[in-house]
C-alpha cells in the first residue's frame, strides 16, 4: 500500500452528464494540484473518461460508484471534497462530517436546491443570467464568473475549418440510444449541408468516445474527422476554427464566446441545454438555431411540467424526430443558411456577453480552496473554517 501523501488530500467529483461538469472540475483541480494539494478523482461514466485524460489535474483517478466499498475509506482519509454539481459523493462526505464545497453552473435554472448543495460550506454559482429559479438562496452562496480556461480572443488568422461539437453525448446512466440517434442526426445534416465542400474537407466532429465509435461504424469514410479529444486539445481546435457549431451546453458556449469566433448552436440534448438555448436566442446570441419544436407538432412547454419529466420528454422528441427525413432536410438547410452568413457581428456580441459575466470563476474557486486547505505553497494545515 503506498504511503499516505503528506499534502492535504481533496477528493474531486463531477456530475457525469456530458463533458461540462468534468471539464470545469479539471480546470479547478489543475490549479489545486499545482498549488500543492493532493487531488483524487472519484467517479464513473463520462466524468471518469475525462478525468482519466487529465494527468496534470489529478494525482489519482479512481473509478467509483457511490455505493462501492472503497469509497467510504477514501472519504474518511481525505481533508474534504470538492464537487462540480455531483450530489451523491457530496452527500456521502457530508454524512462522514467532511467539509464539502460545491460549484454549480446551473443554479439559475433549478426549481429546488439539492440538499448537499445547501449543506456545503461554500456553494459557488456561475453567473449566466439573472436567476429566475425558486430555489432558496443560502448563506453559503457565492456568485462567480465563467468557469472556463482563461484565453485571449482568437487572432483573425484562423485556418478555414469547421468544428462540430456534440459534447460528451452521454447521460449518467451511460450512452443511450437517443445519444446515438442525436449524433447520427447531426452528422447526416452536416454531410447534407455541403459543409465538407465549403470547408474543403476541414471539418471535425467532437464527441464522447462511445458516440464516436458508433459514428465511425455507421459512417465509414464520410470525410468528416470523427474524434474525441482531451479538453486542452478541444480548446485548440475551437481557437483555430473559422466557425463552431456546438450542442448548447453552457461550458463550450462560454469557451467559444471567449474566443470571439462565430458560434452557432445545434439542437438540445436535454432540458438544461433547452433552457440555455432559449435564453441565448432571447438575448440575440444564437442566430438561426434549429430546434425540435420546428418539426414537431404540439412540442411540450418543458418548463411548465414537473422537473423529473423534462429531459425524458425531450429525449423522446429526439428519438421521434431524428429518423424523420424532413427533419434532417430542415436541419441541413439551417446549417447551410448559417454557414453562408457573415458571423462577425454575432461573434462580437457573443464576446461582449462573455465579458459581462465577470472575472474568471475557475481562478476564483481554486484560489479560495487553496486558501482553505493550504498545500505546499500555502502551508500544510488542515482546512480553515469556511
Amino acid at each position: 500500500m503506498p504511503p499516505a501523501p503528506t499534502r492535504p488530500t481533496l477528493l474531486c467529483c463531477a456530475f457525469p452528464f456530458g463533458y461540462g461538469p468534468a471539464v470545469k472540475l479539471q480546470l479547478i483541480a489543475r490549479r489545486l494540484r499545482a498549488a500543492g494539494l493532493h487531488t483524487v478523482f472519484l467517479g464513473h461514466g463520462i466524468a471518469h473518461e475525462m478525468a482519466a485524460q487529465s494527468s496534470d489535474a489529478f494525482d489519482e483517478v479512481l473509478h467509483a460508484q457511490p455505493g462501492d466499498p472503497h469509497v467510504a475509506p477514501q472519504i474518511a482519509s481525505a481533508a474534504g471534497l470538492f464537487s462540480m454539481m455531483d450530489r451523491e459523493f457530496a452527500a456521502l462526505a457530508l454524512a462522514q462530517g467532511k467539509p464539502v464545497y460545491v460549484a454549480d453552473s446551473l443554479r439559475w435554472m433549478r426549481d429546488e436546491l439539492p440538499a448537499p448543495f445547501a449543506a456545503a460550506q461554500r456553494y459557488w454559482v456561475q453567473n449566466f443570467l439573472p436567476s429566475v429559479s425558486s430555489a432558496k438562496v443560502t448563506a453559503n452562496t457565492v456568485s462567480v464568473g465563467p468557469i472556463v480556461e482563461p484565453r485571449t480572443p482568437t487572432p483573425p488568422e484562423r485556418r478555414h475549418a469547421l468544428v462540430i461539437n456534440l459534447g460528451g453525448c452521454e447521460t449518467p446512466a451511460g450512452p443511450q440510444m437517443e445519444n446515438f440517434s442525436y449524433a447520427a442526426f447531426i452528422l447526416r445534416g452536416v454531410l447534407q449541408s455541403g459543409a465538407l465542400e465549403r470547408f474543403q474537407g476541414n471539418v471535425t466532429l467532437l464527441a464522447g468516445s462511445n458516440a464516436i465509435v458508433h459514428l465511425r461504424a455507421a459512417f465509414p469514410r464520410c470525410g468528416v474527422t470523427l474524434r474525441t479529444a482531451p479538453h486542452p486539445e478541444a480548446l485548440d481546435l475551437f481557437a483555430a476554427a473559422t466557425t463552431v457549431f456546438t450542442a448548447p451546453g453552457l461550458t463550450t458556449a462560454l469557451e467559444c464566446f471567449q474566443f470571439g469566433m462565430p458560434t452557432y448552436f445545434l439542437p438540445p440534448q436535454n432540458y438544461s441545454q433547452w433552457r440555455i438555448l432559449r435564453h441565448l436566442e432571447e438575448s440575440g446570441l444564437a442566430a438561426g438555431s434549429f430546434t425540435w419544436s420546428q418539426v414537431m407538432n404540439h412540442f411540450p412547454a418543458l418548463d411548465t411540467i414537473p422537473e423529473p419529466d423534462r429531459t425524458p420528454l425531450l429525449r423522446q422528441a429526439i428519438a421521434e424526430v431524428s429518423t424523420a427525413p424532413h427533419a434532417r432536410d430542415m436541419f441541413a438547410a439551417s446549417l447551410q443558411q448559417r454557414l453562408a452568413t457573415d458571423g462577425t457581428t454575432l461573434a462580437a456580441r457573443q464576446h461582449a456577453f462573455f465579458q459581462s459575466l465577470g472575472p474568471n470563476g475557475a481562478e476564483t474557486i481554486a484560489g479560495e480552496l487553496i486558501g482553505l486547505f493550504g498545500g505546499e505553497r500555502a502551508g500544510k494545515a488542515g482546512p480553515a473554517s469556511a
